[in-house]
C-alpha cells in the first residue's frame, strides 16, 4: 500500500489482534462477528488456525449463523451492548451512526474529515454521545490503542 489509509481488506492478523485485545480488556464475554457469509467463513478459518493464541473465555459467534439478511444483521448490531469496527470493515456499520448503541468505529474518510474532527475535538456527528467514537484511520493499531481508553 502506498500509505496506511489505502487498505481495504481485513487481514487475519487484524482479526487475531482485535480478539486478543478484546479478551485482555474483557476477561469473559461474548463476541459476535458481523459480516457476509464469505467474511464469516474467513474469520472462522482465522480463528480456528489461531485458537491456541486466543482466550477460551471469549465466546465467539457469527451473525450468519443467526441471520439471513442485511436487516437481520442490522438488528443484531443495534441490539448489541457495544460494537467495534475494524478499519477494513464494510458499510453495515452505517446503521450505528444513527443509533444510541455504544461503539468504537475505525475507518478512513479523508484528511479533510480528520482536520475537521481534530479542530472540533468532539464527535463526528453532533448527536453522538461520549461512548460513540470514531477513529479516522485504516490502521488496526490505531483502533487497538483507542480500545485501551474506551469504556465498554
Amino acid at each position: 500500500y502506498k500509505n496506511k489509509n489505502e487498505r481495504r481488506t481485513l487481514t487475519g492478523e487484524d482479526i487475531v489482534l482485535f480478539i486478543q485485545k478484546f479478551s485482555k480488556i474483557k476477561k469473559k464475554a461474548n463476541l459476535l462477528i458481523v459480516s457476509d457469509k464469505k467474511g464469516n467463513n474467513y474469520a472462522k478459518q482465522i480463528i480456528k488456525k489461531n485458537q491456541k493464541s486466543l482466550s477460551k473465555n471469549i465466546k465467539i459467534f457469527f451473525n450468519k449463523d443467526f441471520s439471513n439478511s442485511l436487516f437481520e444483521d442490522a438488528y443484531l448490531l443495534l441490539k448489541s451492548k457495544c460494537t467495534f469496527s475494524l478499519p477494513a470493515s464494510g458499510g453495515v456499520m452505517c446503521w450505528l451512526h444513527y443509533s444510541k448503541v455504544p461503539f468504537l468505529l475505525a475507518f478512513y474518510h479523508s484528511r479533510i474529515w480528520n482536520f475537521r474532527f481534530l479542530l472540533s475535538n468532539k464527535y463526528l456527528h453532533f448527536f453522538w454521545k461520549k461512548n460513540q467514537v470514531w477513529v479516522n484511520s485504516n490502521n488496526t493499531h490505531d483502533l487497538l490503542k483507542k480500545m485501551e481508553k474506551y469504556n465498554f
